[in-house]
């Protein structure tokens, strides 16, 4: 999934991603991809897709 701590992709993170789960400004937070771990708000994965 190329999952990175720290996205490179402007305007591109787990924080603003569809798949994330949790409370917003968490660092760490609970992902619909990657189940049972934590991926950083500040991360980015090739699964990213822009929350609406």
């Amino acid at each position: 999934m190329k999952y990175t701590h720290k996205s490179e992709r402007e305007a591109q993170n787990f924080a603003n991603c569809s798949t994330i789960q949790g409370e917003d400004g968490q660092e760490w937070r609970p992902c619909a991809i990657f189940p049972g771990k934590l991926v950083a708000s500040e991360g980015w994965c090739a699964a990213w897709v822009k929350k609406v």
